[in-house]
């Protein structure tokens, strides 16, 4: 049997279009489409690699079952539910938000992935209030450096920029 450790975060808002430095005319007024982002990191894997998931805000916002929805299809990608094989454990370590992680319907997560045998154990680990810098937001902080870097059109654009970093997986859904 196999443990597995999560690190889960959501990213700051992309918006789309996105100039860069450059005054964009007419357009200055007008608000950009916001991408929400939710990356997963898999602490066991050297080198870290990050599965960032994300999505406009016309198709969900950042409750808790987005944030299970995302968990439950990240495992799936990573092939950590498998039917008739089960996990020793499996440890997702989130932010003490309250709106977003910490919450029934993340919680209620680890019950299910324990009645349908994906695991024998299942714990979510929270950082206290306050917390520094964790594997995700370093990772994102390089999707940063690129989104700012550049000029984003559309939603393929901003995809296609994205997956150009090594060690960054990341999935428009």
């Amino acid at each position: 049997m196999i443990s597995f450790c999560l690190v889960a975060h959501y990213a700051q808002n992309l918006g789309v279009p996105y100039f860069g430095s450059e005054q964009p005319g007419d357009t200055y007024y007008y608000s950009p489409l916001a991408v929400y982002i939710f990356g997963l990191v898999d602490a066991s894997c050297t080198p870290e690699q990050l599965h960032a998931y994300g999505y406009t805000e016309d198709h969900g916002g950042k409750g808790g079952n987005n944030v299970s929805s995302l968990l439950m299809k990240a495992l799936h990608d990573l092939s950590w539910l498998t039917p008739g094989k089960c996990g020793k454990r499996l440890s997702i370590v989130m932010d003490n938000c309250g709106g977003q992680n910490k919450n029934g319907h993340v919680l209620r997560l680890a019950l299910l992935l324990v009645e349908l045998h994906y695991f024998k154990e299942v714990e979510f680990i929270f950082y206290v209030r306050g917390h520094t810098k964790n594997l995700c937001d370093r990772m994102f902080n390089l999707l940063k450096k690129r989104y700012h870097k550049s000029q984003i059109y559309s939603i393929k654009n901003l995809t296609s920029l994205l997956n150009e970093l090594d060690n960054i997986f990341y999935y428009h859904i």
